[in-house]
């Protein structure tokens, strides 16, 4: 049977684009204020303590109120999240030639999704005319990879061909734009198609994968049910913890989960050609190429264009990793995710 394979991904960004001078203006009283705010108190070093690599790359950004951030895209008032995953997951199945009939099972990950107590899966499948099952999927920040692994295992047993991955984040929907934990975080979308069919086309075969939880983590981020101007909503914001298993295990949680994933594929990182990182934070390729050891080269930072994009985030920068020409046929490429309150994971593809 052919092996699986991850087919590019599309994604799909709202065009309202958030640059600081634009929190400046409307909220100059936070800004001026801003060492105090809730960003500021999650996203600063402990000095009471030797630093961690994820404190030490964080360091560079302490001086800058908004950590390092540059622009977020975020949904206009009369935006919906779907939209955008409806464009990326049509783009998608476009790019494979796949028809609705060939989609086996379509797997959503959206935070949040666009109402409160369910998942977008069924209203996706709905206006992609879809037949097949429509799951939704939750792990925080680690949903997108979550979401291809699982693809991965669904196709290779051979129970589903082709299994359509849609991954979002409204990240400007659960945390008000008059909150200075807004300023990390931004909106998007995107869509990817793995299948043991049409195996003429370029994607990325799975080698080996791992997973685990971040229960360290489980006390850093409050949801809170409220009513919003887009109707009732979860808040995301930060606890009394302030950042501090954050800053305390990221170290151990993304390295475990990428030794885990070369050493089952018999790789070392030596071996690997290129690294997709989630990039949460502005200092995030900082700590991993310091962290690992490697070449800022072999890897990409799309923080300064799309900030904090939560599961969406392994997607994205795939797709741009592969615009941009950096992955060749042939290439061992090693994708990373950590999510707090939730898992890391990783995946190592050879990339034909």
């Amino acid at each position: 049977m052919t092996r699986p394979r991850i087919l590019a991904p599309h994604i799909s960004l709202p065009a309202t684009v958030r640059n600081n001078d634009y929190y400046r203006q409307h909220y100059p009283k936070l800004v001026a204020d801003s060492e105090n705010s809730a960003l500021s108190t999650v996203w600063t070093p402990d000095n009471s303590h030797e630093l961690t690599h994820f404190e030490r790359a964080m360091t560079a950004y302490v001086t800058d109120p908004f950590r390092g951030t540059v622009h977020r895209h975020t949904l206009a008032p009369d935006e919906t999240i779907r939209t955008h995953e409806i464009a990326a997951a049509t783009a998608a199945l476009a790019d494979g030639a796949i028809a609705p009939d060939q989609v086996d099972l379509l797997i959503s990950v959206s935070m949040w999704p666009d109402q409160l107590g369910f998942g977008n899966g069924l209203w996706l499948a709905e206006q992609l005319g879809l037949r097949c099952a429509a799951w939704n999927l939750e792990t925080a920040q680690s949903g997108g990879l979550a979401a291809l692994q699982a693809a991965h295992a669904f196709t290779a047993s051979g129970l589903h061909k082709t299994v359509l991955v849609v991954v979002s984040c409204s990240y400007s929907r659960a945390v008000p734009e008059s909150s200075t934990f807004a300023w990390f975080l931004g909106d998007a979308a995107a869509a990817a198609v793995v299948t043991t069919e049409f195996g003429n086309r370029a994607g990325g075969e799975l080698l080996s994968a791992a997973a685990i939880n971040t229960v360290e983590s489980q006390h850093e981020f409050i949801a809170t049910p409220t009513d919003t101007p887009y109707g009732p909503n979860l808040e995301l914001t930060p606890s009394t913890a302030r950042g501090s298993t954050l800053r305390k295990y990221t170290d151990y949680h993304l390295s475990s989960v990428i030794d885990q994933a070369a050493n089952r594929a018999g790789y070392q990182l030596s071996d690997i050609d290129f690294f997709v990182f989630s990039t949460p934070v502005a200092w995030f390729t900082d700590f991993t190429t310091q962290l690992l050891s490697i070449d800022p080269a072999k890897t990409i930072n799309t923080y300064p264009q799309y900030a904090n994009i939560g599961p969406a985030l392994p997607l994205v920068n795939l797709h741009e990793a592969l615009n941009a020409g950096h992955i060749q046929p042939g290439a061992i490429v090693l994708i990373a995710t950590i999510g707090s309150v939730s898992s890391a994971a990783a995946s190592l593809l050879r990339w034909n």
